[in-house]
């Protein structure tokens, strides 16, 4: 197979090619070799993430129309509102649909369908922080890991994340870390 990946991080998609050393062709992403890859793709997968926002609308219906009658496409990013014009969510019971002859595979929280490994993953990845976290409490970890505080979404009933507050149409709360050190009631001297 041809795997194509396109990304905007210049830096990631240089790793990309170090790692598996060329077996995968990279682009920057932009509007044209969007378009130029979906043309010839038999499956396109959209992974787009922008923390706290809705997905960026990244391909169109005319990219849709001008694949491969029966190619596929994957949403991975229909937890935000899909990258595509033609994204609409769909369930683990109903996982298809077609538009213009292409598949979509739209499903909301797709490591549903593979709960036991999720969950083995899940805490393999977050089980040492947690770990900290009960050892040291927030004030020790936020004073020995400052930068934890950037992986606060709400606290104590205050929005402590700027695009959660623009997806919520509120306002920031707690700004930095001393507000979240308060907020905590950690105190918010250093």
């Amino acid at each position: 197979a041809q795997v194509v990946v396109l990304d905007n991080d210049m830096g990631r998609l240089q790793r990309l090619d170090e790692m598996l050393n060329g077996r995968v062709t990279t682009m920057a992403s932009s509007g044209y070799n969007l378009e130029r890859v979906t043309e010839f793709a038999d499956v396109v997968v959209g992974a787009v993430l922008t923390p706290g926002r809705r997905a960026p609308l990244l391909i169109n219906r005319k990219m849709i129309q001008r694949m491969r009658p029966g190619a596929v496409f994957i949403d991975f990013s229909i937890d935000q509102g899909g990258c595509a014009e033609t994204s609409r969510p769909t369930t683990l019971r109903d996982q298809y649909y077609i538009v213009d002859g292409i598949i979509h595979h739209c499903v909301p929280n797709m490591t549903a369908a593979v709960a036991r490994t999720t969950s083995y993953g899940l805490t393999n990845a977050l089980l040492p922080y947690l770990i900290e976290l009960g050892d040291q409490g927030l004030a020790g970890l936020l004073k020995n890991k400052p930068y934890f505080a950037s992986g606060i979404n709400m606290i104590r009933g205050k929005i402590a994340n700027e695009e959660v507050a623009q997806a919520l149409g509120r306002d920031l709360e707690v700004a930095t870390l001393d507000d979240i050190e308060q907020a905590a009631g950690i105190g918010g001297a250093r």
